[in-house]
Order: structure tokens, then C-alpha cells, then sequence
């Protein structure tokens, strides 16, 4: 597989830039999408989401919490339950090394694969494009770019079967 590694270094690190200058108001926006997204789920049925209309709400309602308070959730799910964290189902579970104890499963959406990609790694081979004082001139394979973001975004849609809705443009 080629990837378009100019493309998507540079289609994050533009959307980094973008979105720091309103950090603010994209974390607000995103507390909302989420809560909006996810009231019905067990754990937003809890903690009320559906009444949650600001982030102060969210701070006073929502205590702080560590995987320990997932696991009832992460174990339903694991057992075939749907609807617990998230209203979309996870498509795997990572588990984590275990350097604190037993390791853990971590669910994972998706979205959050989709978010992963854009950012994580897009923003990765951005930030060694910005680095090298302009763009890679070739995948890692030495072939040659091939791919735009957009389509290999579509790919991961279809692969995941993720509706647009969900993950966002």
C-alpha cells in the first residue's frame, strides 16, 4: 500500500495549526459532540448527558476516574454487551502492556482509529516534513505517492464500515 505521506503530513499539521488558535472553543464543541453522541450509552445515561450543557456541568456531574471505573463497562462489552461507553461499538481492544499490574483492554472505535491516522501518525510525518524544510518526496517503500489523504481516509471508512457521520469529515 502507498501512502500519501505529503498529503497527510501536511493535512494535519494545517489542521493542527487551525485548530490551537481555538483551542478553547474546539474543546467546548467536542465536549458537546461527545456528550451528544453518547447519552445514551450506559455510562452517559449515569452521568446524565443529555442535560449537560456546558463544561462546568460536565466537571460538577462527571467525577474524575481511571480504568478502574471502566472495567464493569469494559467487561460487558468484552462479554458481547453494546451501548456501554460509546453508542459506536469498538472495533477491537488494544491491551496494554501491563506495566502498572494486569494488563488492560482498552476499547477502540473506529473514530478513534480514524483520529489516530489523521493526527497521531499524519501529524508525525507533518512535523518530519516541517523538519526537513519541505515535503518527503516519496513513501517509506521508495515508490512513490500514490494516494491522497481523502482517498485513504475513504478506504479506512469503508474497511471499518464507519458511517461519514460518525467520523467526522
Amino acid at each position: 500500500m502507498n501512502t500519501d505521506y505529503v498529503s497527510l503530513g501536511a493535512a494535519a499539521l494545517r489542521k493542527l495549526r487551525q485548530t490551537t488558535a481555538r483551542a478553547w472553543q474546539i474543546q467546548k464543541e467536542q465536549l458537546q459532540t461527545i456528550l451528544q453522541q453518547n447519552f445514551s450509552t450506559e455510562y452517559g445515561m449515569r452521568y446524565g448527558f443529555s442535560q449537560i450543557r456546558s463544561t462546568q456541568e460536565f466537571q460538577s456531574r462527571v467525577p474524575l476516574s481511571c480504568h478502574g471505573d471502566y472495567e464493569p463497562y469494559i467487561e460487558n462489552l468484552l462479554s458481547g454487551g453494546t451501548r456501554q461507553l460509546t453508542e459506536e461499538e469498538p472495533v477491537y481492544f488494544a491491551i496494554t502492556s501491563g506495566s502498572t499490574g494486569t494488563p488492560k483492554y482498552v476499547p477502540v472505535t473506529g473514530t478513534d482509529m480514524l483520529v489516530h491516522y489523521d493526527y497521531i501518525y499524519g501529524g508525525g510525518f507533518g512535523m518530519v516534513q516541517d523538519a526537513a524544510g519541505g515535503p518527503l518526496r516519496q513513501d517509506l517503500s521508495g515508490r512513490g505517492i500514490c494516494q491522497d489523504l481523502s482517498a485513504r481516509r475513504a478506504d479506512v471508512r469503508r474497511t471499518l464500515r464507519i458511517p461519514v457521520s460518525m467520523a467526522g469529515p
